[in-house]
C-alpha cells in the first residue's frame, strides 16, 4: 500500500431501510455501495461520497480498485448520483466496476448493463 492511499481516512455510513451502507475504506481496500438506496433526496446523500471519491481519485491516478456495488433497489434519483460517481472512476484507468445481481433480478442486472453502457470504465458482473 502507497503513502498516498493512507492519508485519506475512510468514509463509512451504515444502511438504513432508505440508505445503502456505504465503505470507502483505501487501508483494506475495500470500496463498496450495498443495500437498498432510496433517499429522500439523493443528491444530498451522495454528495460526501462524491466528494471522498473525487480526492481519492486525484490522489491515487495510478491504482488498482475494484469498486463494488451490491445493491438490491435504487430510485431514479440515485440512478443520477451513482452515474455521478462512476464518472469520477473513469478517472482511475485501472478501476473496475462489479456489479453484484441475484441471478433472478433481471432489474437489476439490466441496469448495471445500462451504466455499462454509458461508463468507460470496465463492468464485471457477478451473480450472487
Amino acid at each position: 500500500m502507497n503513502q498516498i492511499e493512507m492519508t485519506i481516512p475512510p468514509l463509512y455510513l451504515p444502511g438504513t431501510v432508505h440508505s445503502p451502507r456505504v465503505v470507502l475504506d483505501p487501508a483494506t481496500g475495500t470500496f463498496e455501495i450495498s443495500g437498498i438506496s432510496l433517499p429522500e433526496n439523493s443528491a444530498i446523500f451522495y454528495a460526501p461520497i462524491l466528494a471522498w471519491l473525487q480526492g481519492f481519485v486525484a490522489e491515487n491516478l495510478g491504482l488498482t480498485m475494484r469498486f463494488h456495488f451490491n445493491l438490491e433497489y435504487y430510485n431514479s434519483g440515485s440512478k443520477m448520483s451513482i452515474y455521478k460517481l462512476l464518472k469520477v472512476l473513469e478517472g482511475l484507468p485501472n478501476a473496475t466496476i462489479c456489479w453484484h445481481y441475484h441471478p433472478d433480478d433481471e432489474d437489476i442486472r439490466d441496469a448495471g448493463h445500462d451504466l455499462a453502457q454509458i461508463s468507460s470504465t470496465p463492468f464485471q458482473f457477478i451473480p450472487i
